[in-house]
């Protein structure tokens, strides 16, 4: 007989602690002058003691517009993982058959592909407010042709921020072109991922 089971050890009363990771990332920014605006593409390669290996890419477009009061920001990302060395759909037998006794039928250690459209909008009102409005959709696909398609998430949802500076604060113009504007940047992470389903 076979059941579901979630992350587990063999003494359900002991979890596997959080696992090791290697984590490297780099981007990207080329600025277009004649168009005012810039394009910002990324890579993140992941690892972990779990045996999950994952790879991300991401572009952003930044374009200003009504002389650099407005800006639109579309974005897409694409992640794909391996399963972690335990997980599997159903298990039967003791759980000491699984190296370090560890078994997990959690969609989120499966093998999978993530997608992420977006998009972004910011009013510069005046040098000390601005107003943003965004639109998201999130969508997790199985890879194993196991898991059910059901179990994995496939949000959206929209936001609406309004900022305002004080005198004290530094201008958000300037900021924003800073951002926009940086030729390249490259980081190692060593923090940075989770199994839930935020971008």
């Amino acid at each position: 007989m076979c059941h579901r089971l979630p992350l587990r050890h063999r003494d359900s009363r002991t979890p596997p602690g959080p696992p090791d990771k290697e984590i490297a990332f780099t981007s990207v920014t080329q600025y277009f002058d004649d168009l005012n605006a810039s394009l910002e593409g990324s890579y993140r390669f992941y690892h972990d003691s779990y045996g999950v290996f994952a790879h991300t890419v991401g572009l952003t477009w930044h374009q200003w517009l009504v002389d650099k009061h407005l800006m639109v920001e579309p974005t897409f990302r694409f992640s794909e993982q391996s399963a972690a060395s335990f997980y599997a759909t159903s298990f039967s037998g003791p759980f000491s058959t699984n190296p370090g006794g560890y078994h997990s039928s959690d969609y989120r250690l499966s093998e999978l592909y993530t997608m992420y459209f977006g998009a972004q909008v910011t009013v510069l009102v005046t040098d000390w407010v601005h107003l943003t409005a965004g639109y998201h959709r999130y969508g997790m696909y199985g890879l194993d042709g196991k898991t059910s398609s059901d179990m994995y998430p496939r949000p959206t949802s929209s936001t609406s921020v309004s900022r305002l500076y004080g005198d004290e604060q530094p201008n958000p113009t300037s900021e924003v072109l800073a951002r926009v504007t940086q030729s390249a940047r490259t980081t190692v992470e060593n923090n940075l991922h989770s199994w839930s389903s935020a971008p």
